[in-house]
């Protein structure tokens, strides 16, 4: 029965595959960690004075809301999951709200419109 022949790989490209696999494992365990963050996340649902105006911030104290949308002041309405697998308490679909909370951190809204 022959033999398979023994091949010897470069110190470069075992470094190099080395490395690979050290980054792949810091992407994947930063991946974990934000999805572990995403299903743990709160919205906060405000409204502004007596408006018809709301807003849905992932601060729960609603602080990166933008102040000059509602000069009386946002009103604490309710507080919930933020998920693509959590009804959101708003007449929109989850996928607005939620890529305006990635992207910006908050989504605003006139009901009725």
């Amino acid at each position: 029965m022959a033999h398979a022949p023994q091949f010897e790989f470069p110190a470069q490209m075992r470094e190099l595959a080395e490395r690979n696999v050290q980054q792949a494992r810091a992407a994947c365990g930063q991946f974990i960690a934000a999805a572990r963050k995403a299903q743990d996340l709160i919205g906060t649902m405000v409204q502004c004075g007596d408006e018809e105006l709301f807003a849905v911030s992932s601060d729960k104290a609603g602080r990166n809301i933008p102040r000059s949308s509602c000069t009386q002041g946002w009103l604490l309405r309710q507080e919930f999951e933020l998920g693509r697998q959590h009804p959101v308490p708003v007449p929109i679909g989850p996928e607005p709200v939620l890529r305006s909370i990635t992207d910006k951190g908050y989504y605003i809204w006139r009901a009725g419109c």
